[in-house]
């Protein structure tokens, strides 16, 4: 989506393939931290963690993945609430993945929660995500030991905003 090389940050952690899957959903997460220690740690093999998108405190987005590959950003299914998991498959090769740098205990700057809004949308539009509790999710709702992307990270106005901006 970003074809701006300023914009666009690699990582080595991401499988270049899907294994067939296509994006079904968008995942919401939380980097705790901030962008540069985001950028830091996802951008080390050892860390195993990537995002295809993270937006900086101050709403500019950065893309570390390719939309058509797999990032590592759900880790682990733990007691999944998300009634579109597919049993068995890595839920990484079906999500995109939208994070924003900061805490869990702050939440989304309004720079960043408008940033996301639209990024959402275009994501939404690229790949025909619809706009619902069922496709764009917390990252809690996959794995439930986690509080990603915490309680001041309002996914159902994300997902509102993101209509209006859709429908523009």
């Amino acid at each position: 989506m970003l074809k701006n090389d300023e914009n666009h940050i690699p990582t080595p952690n991401f499988w270049p393939d899907r294994k067939g899957h296509i994006p079904l959903a968008i995942v919401v997460h939380v980097t705790e931290g901030s962008f540069e220690s985001a950028k830091d740690w996802t951008t080390r093999p050892e860390s195993s963690a990537s995002y295809h998108y993270i937006v900086r405190e101050d709403g500019k987005i950065f893309q570390f993945v390719e939309e058509h590959e797999a990032a590592w950003s759900n880790g682990l299914v733990v007691d999944s609430k998300w009634p579109g998991i597919i049993p068995r498959v890595n839920p990484n090769l079906y999500t995109l993945s939208v994070a924003y740098s900061g805490t869990a205990a702050r939440g989304p700057t309004l720079q960043q929660f408008l940033a996301m809004s639209s990024l959402i949308a275009q994501l939404s539009v690229t790949w025909e995500i619809p706009l619902d509790d069922l496709h764009v999710i917390p990252h809690n709702q996959i794995r439930t030991d986690k509080s990603c992307p915490g309680p001041h990270c309002e996914v159902s106005a994300l997902r509102y905003f993101a209509g209006l901006s859709a429908a523009n």
